[in-house]
């Protein structure tokens, strides 16, 4: 799902998987040509860097069928912005919620 996009934005761009390999500071292109074709799992940071280097929002690589991650992924921009008070009394809350619907 996100494969797909990420090579559908590299192209946009002109870019070769050994070009955005480099920019990702990869040593060779197979990292990317395993994240296009799905093979390698994206966790929160890698996509954010892809995000940085391909000049897109995180949001671009969510599947637009997918509400739930979209949702998710903008609370988590929402709650990075936070101060470490907010941060904890939202956690708190979303714990005291999980554990009442037990």
């Amino acid at each position: 799902m996100i494969g797909k996009k990420v090579r559908a934005r590299r192209e946009e761009l002109g870019l070769t998987q050994k070009e955005l390999a480099d920019r990702m500071g990869y040593k060779s292109k197979s990292t990317i040509n395993k994240i296009e074709m799905d093979i390698n799992d994206v966790n929160q940071s890698t996509l954010s860097r892809l995000a940085f280097v391909l000049g897109v929002d995180e949001l671009y690589f969510i599947n637009n069928e997918n509400q739930s991650s979209q949702r998710l992924l903008a609370y988590y921009h929402k709650m990075m912005k936070m101060s470490p008070d907010q941060f904890d009394k939202v956690a708190s809350y979303i714990d005291y919620i999980s554990d009442t619907r037990k």
